[in-house]
């Protein structure tokens, strides 16, 4: 329980520093408060789960990547960086996948009419970093880690016929799937 308070703590912290650097001191408290007062992330608290780790990396990305819009010598570091946190976002809960999304998004979006070569470079580096990583991860680990993001094992899990509790679409995707042979998996998961 120490160390999730300590990631909690952690993730207030830079959460709130990197808010009132870039919008002020009012947003930032306003901001904590309401990430404070987030109910899951009270209730991890009592939980050994990656769900803690990985909230201070997402803080992490999320108060990194306006820096991506700002010309700076620390660009590329900065770029380096968010692909690093991509990874371990990756690794602690299989999102980075939506790291990823984000990334682009604000890139295309955030930088609006002022969008250039650079924001694009900076963009690249940061998913080339988190692809590197993982293939090194897969390299040194090569069962690779029981949470991976797969796509259509997920969605062919989803039954509208169920509750969609985690107990039926657990059984699913950990022992149903991996049990199909793979050139028939698209056809069974449509």
């Amino acid at each position: 329980k120490v160390s999730n308070v300590f990631l909690h703590c952690a993730a207030a912290i830079i959460w709130f520093i990197g808010i009132r650097r870039l919008y002020g001191p009012r947003i930032a408290l306003l901001s904590t408060i309401l990430l404070s007062a987030y109910p899951e992330y009270w209730f991890t608290l009592t939980l050994a789960t990656t769900d803690n780790a990985v909230m201070v990396c997402v803080v992490t990305f999320l108060v990194c990547l306006p820096c991506l819009n700002k010309p700076s010598k620390f660009s590329i570091p900065v770029a380096i960086f968010l692909g690093s946190i991509i990874f371990l976002v990756q690794q602690l809960r299989s999102a980075g996948i939506i790291c990823v999304v984000t990334l682009i998004a604000w890139t295309l979006f955030a930088s609006g009419s002022k969008m250039t070569r650079r924001n694009i470079l900076l963009a690249i580096i940061s998913i080339a970093v988190y692809a590197l990583l993982n293939k090194l991860f897969s390299e040194i680990y090569p069962t690779g880690l029981p949470d991976i993001f797969q796509p259509l094992k997920l969605l062919s899990a989803v039954d509208f016929n169920t509750t969609q509790d985690f107990s039926i679409n657990y059984n699913w995707a950990e022992h149903f799937w991996p049990a199909i042979p793979e050139f028939i998996r698209v056809q069974v998961a449509w």
